[in-house]
């Protein structure tokens, strides 16, 4: 390391303002109480920190679909900078649980996916959980070990931020919420889940829900309406009645269906993601699917990631090959009642003024679409096909796609390998 890096440097007068998490507020004053400390054994003017007014965020996770309501405090800071050197934190490393977090319009470069925790500053050999990597003005970024963080890139008045961001609290809450579940069938501690049967049963749950976010869940909880629980939690609730997960037999009580539907995702999320981590640079989210898809576990932390798996597929995969195949057409006539051979493709679950619903997305054997809005929960599963005698409620065109709307819809599951047409029951002209 030159000279100049080792010499303490002040540079002008700076001020910070930002928004963080209020609950974090008495750790960004404690922050700025050591900073000060070290302020004085340099010479340096302390840091003063100016609390604004209170507020209120929304933040949610695009993986999964977390969310939650955050109370928030403008804060502002100011202070003399003093610095060892010019590093800026690009991305942290976690080896121990493969997690990956970059700063925002960073992309970490892939051969630090599975690289040693070694340290550019210390040259020392440790068994470090995390590291950072640091980038220089030139853009050169250097590995560094946490323990050498504060040593290698020196003291600024941003630093009393560390930790006190929304996003940290935002992090924090959501892993108590999953640090929770596990607890639910006692079989789940130890070194994570079997990745398959999990996958499994996130297909179970979007066929009988649709997908749910824990954001949805969470609003759901609050307003009385069902499903209390997102599809990560309703998957990993169901893992833990199983026997044995880690036992293979335990397969043979899913749904064929659904079996295919986890084994397909999982080939293609690690088809993708293995070809993303040959290229030079991945972002932090690609970063952590790519390690949740490479074992045949998955971590408590990796739960929402892994969900996301099926998600993935059923969108990229299942959906656009449906879309490609079909020309759909208006059917039956406009307030009469027919009856159609149905396929559920979605359930989509809303809420809004007029209580708890669901949204049913169907197709007929020739590719048309219809959707139902139940007025409460149903017990039809998407991928089933069902004998519908519904009422024509209007003819609409959404997105380019011609939809027939049904109200008062009675279904039936078809058992029949031979089934019927759609009949329309509008009078003889």
């Amino acid at each position: 390391m030159s000279e100049r890096e080792h010499t303490v440097r002040t540079m002008a007068p700076s001020e910070v303002e930002a928004v963080i998490a209020a609950n974090r507020l008495p750790e960004l004053r404690e922050n700025l109480k050591r900073l000060n400390r070290r302020a004085e054994k340099h010479g340096v003017q302390p840091f003063s920190l100016q609390v604004g007014e209170y507020g209120h965020t929304f933040l949610e996770d695009r993986s999964e679909g977390y969310g939650v309501h955050l109370r928030t405090v403008r804060v502002t800071l100011k202070g003399t900078a003093f610095a060892l050197g010019d590093y800026t934190v690009m991305a942290s490393l976690n080896h121990k649980d493969a997690q990956y977090f970059a700063a925002p319009g960073y992309a970490i470069p892939t051969r630090y996916l599975q690289c040693e925790p070694s340290c550019d500053h210390c040259s020392t050999q440790k068994r470090r959980t995390q590291t950072y990597l640091l980038a220089d003005p030139s853009g050169d970024v250097k590995h560094v070990g946490s323990t050498c963080v504060e040593e290698f890139t020196g003291h600024r008045v941003e630093h009393a931020l560390a930790a006190t961001s929304m996003y940290t609290e935002f992090a924090a809450l959501i892993d108590a919420m999953i640090g929770e579940e596990p607890e639910a069938g006692g079989r789940m501690q130890g070194p994570g889940f079997p990745t398959l049967p999990f996958l499994a049963l996130v297909s179970q749950c979007i066929r009988k829900d649709g997908w749910v976010s824990s954001a949805q869940a969470s609003a759901n909880r609050e307003n009385g309406a069902s499903p209390t629980e997102s599809t990560a939690k309703c998957a990993l609730d169901a893992l833990s009645k199983l026997q044995d997960p880690d036992d293979p037999a335990a397969m043979a009580c899913l749904e064929p269906v659904d079996v295919q539907t986890a084994t397909s995702a999982l080939e293609h999320a690690r088809e993708f993601y293995r070809a993303l981590a040959e290229q030079n640079t991945m972002q932090d989210f690609d970063a952590n699917m790519w390690a949740t898809c490479r074992f045949d576990r998955v971590s408590e932390k990796q739960i929402g990631l892994a969900a996301f798996v099926v998600r993935k597929y059923i969108n990229e995969v299942v959906q656009p090959a449906r879309d490609r195949s079909r020309n759909s057409e208006y059917q039956g006539t406009v307030s009469q009642r027919s009856e159609f051979t149905l396929q559920l493709e979605k359930k989509i679950p809303l809420d809004g003024y007029f209580g708890e619903r669901c949204l049913h997305i169907f197709s007929d054997l020739s590719g048309n679409k219809f959707t139902w809005v139940a007025s409460r929960p149903t017990d039809l599963e998407v991928g089933k096909t069902y004998i519908g005698k519904g009422t024509v409620k209007k003819h609409e065109e959404r997105h380019d796609v011609k939809q027939t709307v049904l109200s008062r819809l009675s279904a039936t599951e078809l058992t029949s390998p031979e089934p019927t047409s759609n009949v329309d029951e509008s009078p003889s002209p």
